[in-house]
């Protein structure tokens, strides 16, 4: 009797496959919550009574906090000829294709092939700033969010769930940067923490600070997004709060596998943290929903304008997913082997 055993292929794509089962069951369970335990009829009510200035003014302020990222951005990417513009346009349609992926795996490969293809930035560098950002906004948020609910008194038992998504967004980005600086890998596309992007030429210290200062903008202009949605519903939301609940809801819910759009789990972090402050369910979710689609709805727009201009293929994001897993699996299978005491299995 002949037992089959899974392709190579069968096996590289087991783990996406897993993640993906996983964020579909979280998500939906999160979705199944919400319909049982909030009166959506309320939901509806609070939607249609709210205030258009307020949401007028969220908008602006998400719209504000994705430009500042953007900037902060090009000061990563200082000497490369790539504007803020552009880069506006880049890392929103890497996060409208996230948005519209069940494995929300896309962003980074397609912000890469964007470069790349029509901005000519090589390949290490753009690796090495979108890196250098990344770890910049976990080191950021994560100090917002501690701030934020240790000052919020009724906030304090959240911090069980957010410690730990703050730890891993911690432990997962400073860890790779920090493998990839010491050149771990050899795979020529070093990574490097945000003082690596930036290099030692003259006025880099200062374009660090300002890259820093505005990474911090940038989170505090998202949080008050969440803020005034909430204050267009009518909830009672001080502006800490409201902060610290908007930019919490994003990391916890980046942190999980989900839904696309992290549909389900984002509204499911609100309304508890909300809860917590004396906000009702039914008020919390109507705030969250406009929030989310704040955040999302201008990146889908921009990711539909922009993926069929410059991706002629779905083979040439895949290319550049597969590129992206093998230079971090290269940076870290030095260290691991080193760890195990023995060489891993090449591929």
């Amino acid at each position: 009797m002949t037992v089959s055993r899974p392709t190579v292929s069968q096996g590289k794509h087991l783990p996406l496959l897993i993640r993906a089962g996983v964020g579909v069951l979280l998500g939906a369970a999160a979705v199944w919550w919400l319909l049982h335990a909030v009166d959506w009829r309320d939901t509806l009510v609070y939607l249609s009574g709210a205030s258009k200035p307020g949401l007028a003014a969220g908008l602006l302020l998400c719209a504000a906090g994705s430009f500042a990222g953007a900037v902060r951005w090009k000061l990563l990417l200082h000497g490369q000829g790539v504007s803020a513009r552009r880069l506006y346009v880049v890392q929103n349609t890497g996060l409208g294709a996230d948005t519209l992926s069940p494995l929300r795996i896309l962003s980074i490969p397609v912000q890469l092939f964007m470069l790349g293809e029509r901005d000519r930035v090589p390949f290490a560098t753009a690796f090495g700033s979108l890196s250098a950002k990344r770890l910049m906004d976990v080191l950021v948020n994560s100090a917002l969010l501690l701030a934020g609910f240790l000052t919020v008194r009724s906030l304090w038992p959240a911090l069980l769930v957010v410690l730990p998504a703050m730890g891993w967004n911690i432990l997962a980005w400073t860890g790779i940067v920090f493998m990839g600086r010491l050149g771990f890998g050899g795979r020529g596309a070093r990574m490097a923490g945000p003082a690596g992007v930036v290099g030692k030429r003259s006025g880099a210290s200062a374009r660090l600070g300002l890259a820093t200062l505005l990474t911090f903008m940038s989170w505090v202009c998202i949080g008050l997004g969440a803020w005034a949605a909430s204050q267009s519903m009518g909830a009672p939301l001080p502006i800490v709060a409201g902060v610290s609940i908007g930019v919490a809801g994003m990391v916890i819910a980046g942190a999980l596998p989900g839904l696309p759009a992290a549909l389900g789990t984002f509204e499911l972090t609100f309304v508890y943290l909300a809860g917590m402050v004396g906000i009702g369910p039914a008020q919390a979710l109507a705030a969250a929903l406009c929030f989310h689609a704040m955040i999302i709805a201008p990146a889908v727009a921009v990711a539909v304008i922009a993926l069929p201009k410059e991706v002629k293929s779905p083979a040439q994001i895949m290319a550049a997913y597969r590129r992206v897993a093998s230079e971090v699996k290269g940076q870290l299978r030095p260290s691991l082997s080193a760890a195990h005491g023995s060489r891993l299995p090449e591929d």
